[in-house]
């Protein structure tokens, strides 16, 4: 009994389990084998499936938690700082300080939304909205954001169709995808930003996370970079909470991006090589479509 990964003609990979029993004769010599091999690439697939949703699960009760602990000792830390810049006579130094816990402050309340983003605690406020023109809005602000070296091309496909989600929301997806990807390219390097209409193949589904997302009529958008790449181990990882491969990061503005993917009944691809840059894709649902989570 051994489970092998084999390769069809057209390039198309399995999963196989075999199943071999000696044939003896009858002085009890071994003289040949019976082999009989079982396709279960669907059966490993779901079993994935199920492993990353536990882990999915499990991770976003912790971080929900953590995240709500956190941002109570927060208030009490912004609030009577608050109150210390309130106070009369402060000394500069003493106002240096205060800036200095302010702006501390700021960045944990950041960290807390990319927690309840992924734990899916957070606001969400639904409505019909153009993908397009947040795009176009976000813009703004990632351009003030990027380095002169750095440049942004966007391939928007016109008339393209609506979706139902929370416009800050989708706005945070946009420009965490475009931050990961400037932050790929020290050195400088070209970020592009596509949509279009597309039917999302129960192959590709597969390879997207969350595994349960279902086929259908999806809006795609593409955040591409030409930066260093990721190695395969890397990708596996890329959308676990506080997993990064800088110094100074937090690793989690991608796990704050899945989670709120997994609040619109969306889905996320990472397409990356070592050297070769990275496309992120991302699939919404179209607003016309029924498209639902499997139970």
């Amino acid at each position: 009994h051994l489970i092998t990964r084999n390769v069809r003609k057209d390039g198309t990979r399995l999963t196989c389990e075999w199943f071999c029993t000696p044939l003896q004769t009858p002085d009890g010599t071994i003289h040949a084998v019976a082999s009989m091999a079982m396709d279960v690439s669907e059966r490993e697939a779901l079993e994935a499936q199920i492993r990353d949703a536990q882990k999915l699960e499990s991770l976003g009760i912790l971080a929900g938690g953590v995240a709500h602990d956190f941002n109570s000792a927060l208030m009490v830390i912004l609030g009577n700082t608050s109150l210390l810049r309130s106070l009369k006579d402060l000394p500069p130094r003493a106002l240096e300080y205060i800036k200095l816990i302010e702006e501390a402050g700021t960045r944990a309340e950041a960290m807390v939304r990319h927690l309840l983003a992924y734990a899916r605690t957070g606001k969400h406020n639904p409505q019909p909205v153009d993908l397009n023109q947040i795009i176009r809005d976000t813009l703004k602000l990632l351009r003030s954001s990027l380095r002169p070296r750095h440049d942004v091309e966007t391939d928007l496909q016109p008339r393209l169709p609506r979706i139902q989600a929370d416009p800050s929301q989708i706005e945070q997806v946009v420009l965490n995808l475009s931050l990961n990807a400037r932050q790929a390219m020290p050195d400088g390097g070209l970020i592009r930003i596509t949509t279009r209409r597309t039917r999302l193949s129960p192959q590709r589904a597969r390879a997207c996370v969350p595994h349960d997302v279902p086929p259908g009529e999806y809006v795609e958008l593409v955040v591409s970079d030409t930066g260093c790449g990721m190695d395969e181990q890397t990708r596996a990882r890329i959308f676990d909470p506080f997993f990064t491969t800088r110094p100074e990061g937090h690793g989690l503005g991608l796990a704050a991006v899945l989670g709120i993917l997994r609040q619109h009944n969306g889905a996320i691809c990472a397409e990356s090589a070592p050297g070769q840059g990275t496309a992120m894709h991302v699939y919404l649902p179209v607003r016309t479509a029924t498209v639902r989570r499997k139970s």
